[in-house]
């Protein structure tokens, strides 16, 4: 059975590099959920809610479903609220591996700073904080580099 593959985490702590990456080696799709969000109208400043994310869900569940038919799919995104994890979680057909990038918020800030589109320290704490309300899936520290990362993650699928 191909897999589901998400992977959350907070700004600034290579989500998007370590999933693009990982679709490559895996020959997946890769969705993004900030994509989404942008792509479909539903981008805000802030005081997202859950079900904000239950719609992103709603849009990429057919797409996640049909294309697991054939191949992995990847799909990366802060994921700060439970609840609309969760709810992805029941409405896809797949085996699912979840992976929480983990780092200090220090290493946030200075990544999200170094960004072209950054969003600012502000945010990135605020996210950093609300993705580490809880755990879920499995942890991995991203101290070291992608590579170990991706080869953290591939070992783990």
């Amino acid at each position: 059975m191909n897999k589901l593959i998400i992977i959350r985490g907070p700004l600034g702590i290579g989500k998007t590099t370590i999933a693009k990456k990982l679709a490559v080696e895996l020959q997946a799709e890769y969705i993004s959920v900030d994509e989404v969000l942008r792509d479909n109208g539903l981008e805000k400043d802030e005081d997202y809610l859950a079900d904000d994310f239950i719609k992103v869900n709603k849009i990429i569940i057919p797409k996640i479903n049909k294309i697991l038919e054939k191949q992995y799919v990847i799909v990366e995104g802060n994921f700060y609220f439970k609840e609309a994890l969760e709810h992805l979680l029941k409405e896809t057909d797949s085996s699912t591996r979840i992976f929480t990038l983990k780092s200090s918020l220090a290493t946030c800030l200075k990544r999200d700073a170094e960004r072209e589109n950054t969003l600012g320290p502000l945010a990135t704490e605020a996210i950093y904080n609300l993705v580490n309300q809880f755990d879920y899936g499995i942890n991995i520290d991203c101290k070291n580099g992608i590579k170990e990362v991706t080869e953290a993650i591939k070992n783990k699928i």
